[in-house]
């Protein structure tokens, strides 16, 4: 067994667990939210954005074939991937943005995050959305946060993934844009500056 095997054993073991964050009712209005917290427990009263990244570790077990992967080419671990994609897309405000640590918070870390993991599972799913991605895109096209590399370097992934799902150019100027600027924050040394430290 490679080393490559024996992470991938790791993180398909974790499939059931991330399973059961997920609100696999598709009769609720939060069908598809993986915020146990918020559609199981209501111990908050608006849903976390960066939990619907889970789309992307199920839509990542559907896709990757090898015998060991009990979830490979599953139809059920596919829809319920996308039912956390269309769940984030209902769950965003109306500048495409989301919600992290308080509601109308309009987060760029958790809009970054989160549009990455759901453009990326679109892309291995080989899927369109069902709703518009476009106003997160200029959510984050209009917005940058120097101070932190990796949320600039989500972003401009992210906004990367956009140009691939839609053609459309502004997105990859904008990820190109984000990209330089990340480059610019990197230090000399080769590292890169994350909160001043």
């Amino acid at each position: 067994m490679n080393t490559s095997d024996i992470f991938l054993n790791i993180a398909l073991s974790q499939i059931p667990r991330i399973l059961g964050f997920l609100n696999n009712d598709s009769s609720s209005k939060t069908y598809g939210c993986f915020d146990r917290c918020y559609w199981h427990y209501k111990t908050i009263d608006f849903p976390n954005s960066r939990f619907q990244e889970a789309s992307l570790s199920l839509a990542l077990a559907y896709s990757i074939n090898t015998s060991e992967n009990r979830f490979y080419n599953s139809a059920l671990i596919r829809k319920w991937s996308l039912a956390g994609v269309n769940y984030w897309g209902r769950s965003r405000h109306k500048d495409g943005s989301t919600d992290e640590n308080y509601p109308f918070e309009r987060h760029f870390c958790s809009t970054a995050f989160s549009l990455f993991a759901v453009t990326q599972t679109l892309l291995l799913l080989e899927e369109g959305a069902e709703f518009n991605l476009g106003n997160t895109g200029k959510f984050l096209i209009r917005y940058n946060n120097c101070d932190v590399a990796n949320q600039m370097a989500c972003a401009a992934s992210a906004l990367n993934n956009l140009y691939l799902l839609t053609g459309e150019d502004k997105y990859l100027a904008g990820s190109e844009r984000k990209l330089k600027l990340l480059l610019d924050m990197q230090r000399e040394e080769g590292y890169f500056m994350e909160y001043g430290g």
